[in-house]
């Protein structure tokens, strides 16, 4: 239950048949020990809507989220309790141009987003022609469509992606930069795309440890090993501080010195 409420908190999402499955997909454990989990879930839903009036409130006409889930047959235990891995810029490049021969300009821009800024993917997909403001004198992206505190963030641009974002805004038919073929009750977007990126990487011979959220750890790590200040790296992909000098009572960053962080990124080659 402690994962799956990190988990929550992470991305943001509330707790429902669908987040519950998205977490479960993400783990890649064994079929047998996702069944652990989700019998743990439900005994802590019937404890929950028993004993705790808080929550009989706030789920008293929700189903159980933790039951109706089919569960893979076989082959999750391969990659059990394995890292997922991080990307280099050649990865990236490959990705996106797999995606361009496959002529789904979303997913390959979807792509490029994910390796400058590392975002979680229904970030990328809520952005919108709004969400590109200018701060400072400096174009960012505000990270409004996020349901925690630390999430929402405003994020200086990487120079080599504002043309993209330029020709994003400017071809946008629904306000949104990243276009998809799917929205749920909740307003998530990603789910298409998700799936889309996961064959794709498939296709592209990369393994099942190599998922979307890997971008965000590909970023995270590229900016500690270029030196940039512990802070400002959860700062600039949405996580807090920890501590409560900066997460009560400081301001954060600059936008000068979030911009100076963001272009330590490296640079996906063109070919």
């Amino acid at each position: 239950m402690d994962r799956l409420s990190d988990y929550l908190k992470e991305e943001g999402l509330p707790l429902n048949f669908d987040t519950v499955d998205g977490w479960l997909k993400s783990l890649n454990r064994a079929p047998a020990t996702l069944g652990q989990y989700l019998m743990a879930g439900t005994s802590f839903w019937k404890w929950a809507t028993k004993y705790d009036s808080g929550w009989r409130v706030e789920f008293a006409d929700k189903a159980n989220p933790f039951t109706g889930h089919e569960l893979p047959k076989g082959g999750g235990s391969a990659i059990a309790g394995q890292d997922r891995k991080i990307y280099a810029p050649e990865d990236a490049c490959k990705l996106r141009n797999v995606a361009l021969d496959n002529a789904d300009q979303p997913l390959a821009d979807l792509i490029t987003l994910g390796w400058y800024t590392g975002a979680r993917i229904e970030e990328l997909c809520q952005l919108s022609k709004e969400s590109v403001i200018t701060v400072d004198g400096v174009q960012c992206f505000d990270f409004l469509e996020s349901k925690s505190r630390a999430s929402e963030r405003i994020v200086p641009i990487h120079p080599s992606l504002l043309p993209t974002i330029d020709r994003l805004s400017k071809a946008s038919t629904d306000g949104f930069l990243i276009h998809t073929t799917s929205r749920d009750r909740y307003g998530k977007r990603s789910h298409a795309i998700s799936k889309a990126f996961g064959r794709l990487r498939t296709a592209a011979g990369f393994s099942k440890l190599h998922v979307f959220h890997g971008f965000r750890h590909t970023v995270v790590t590229a900016l500690i090993r270029a030196d940039v200040p512990d802070a400002l790296v959860k700062e600039l992909v949405g996580h807090e501080v920890g501590n409560v000098t900066h997460d009560t009572y400081s301001k954060g960053a600059s936008t000068a010195q979030k911009l100076a962080a963001i272009k330590k990124l490296p640079t996906i080659p063109t070919h």
